[in-house]
């Protein structure tokens, strides 16, 4: 094109079917979105990095709490439990409720207490002819039930916990009958026995707490850990 000699600049003419208003429209909404996500994405992270440390602190406030129980608890029955007797089953008594309080599957200590306290309740039961009701809940169960059947379930599911965090330890004792044997896990899974037993007034409540566990799910763990076992000693 030749130059015609007329100085004014032509009007460019925009061929791409939006106006550049339109686009900068469209633009900054895209930017004001993003920058919205972006908000969004940092409150969702403090506040995720809130509930973390609120977590951690209370887990460490917890552990603190179970250490201080438990030193009382070893203060007043003895390291290994020499001082309880059938009374510390009772309503009256903080026995199981600090034990089951502080008690870890994983803690050699804790373990071993739980073996005594089991060890102590079978003898009871073995030899007071199987008086389970007014051992743990006295001369009154129906004052005594919702205490008396919350300690009980509990120190089922306990009983099993143990048995599946030490279930590489099952070995032939397991086949022993576990009043002869002086091997925890029998002792253990005997004692889930005798509170399941339908005469008990706390039966199906100690069946329903532990479906409400996933405790069938230990039971899979410890079954095939026998299992295994069984297929060595074969």
């Amino acid at each position: 094109m030749f130059f015609t000699g007329d100085p004014t600049t032509r009007k460019r003419v925009d061929l791409g079917g939006r106006s550049s208003k339109e686009r900068d429209r469209q633009k900054l909404l895209e930017q004001t979105r993003l920058e919205r996500n972006r908000r969004l994405w940092l409150r969702q992270q403090n506040a995720a990095a809130i509930r973390i440390q609120k977590c951690l602190r209370g887990r460490k406030t917890m552990e603190a709490e179970h250490s201080k129980v438990r030193e009382e608890f070893y203060a007043i029955y003895g390291k290994h439990c020499q001082n309880i007797d059938r009374h510390c089953f009772g309503p009256d008594s903080r026995f199981l409720c600090q034990l089951l309080f502080f008690f870890n599957a994983k803690n050699d200590g804790d373990f071993a207490a739980l073996g005594e306290t089991c060890r102590l309740l079978l003898h009871v039961v073995q030899h007071n002819a199987g008086d389970l009701v007014s051992l743990f809940a006295g001369a009154d169960y129906p004052i005594n039930s919702a205490l008396v059947d919350y300690r009980v379930k509990k120190l089922a599911f306990t009983f099993v916990q143990a048995v599946s965090q030490h279930r590489e330890q099952l070995r032939d004792p397991l086949l022993m009958t576990p009043m002869e044997s002086n091997f925890p896990l029998a002792l253990f899974l005997e004692a889930v026995i005798v509170f399941l037993d339908p005469k008990l007034p706390w039966a199906c409540k100690v069946v329903g707490y532990l479906l409400q566990r996933n405790t069938f799910f230990l039971f899979r763990g410890i079954v095939l850990a026998v299992k295994v076992s069984h297929f060595y000693h074969a």
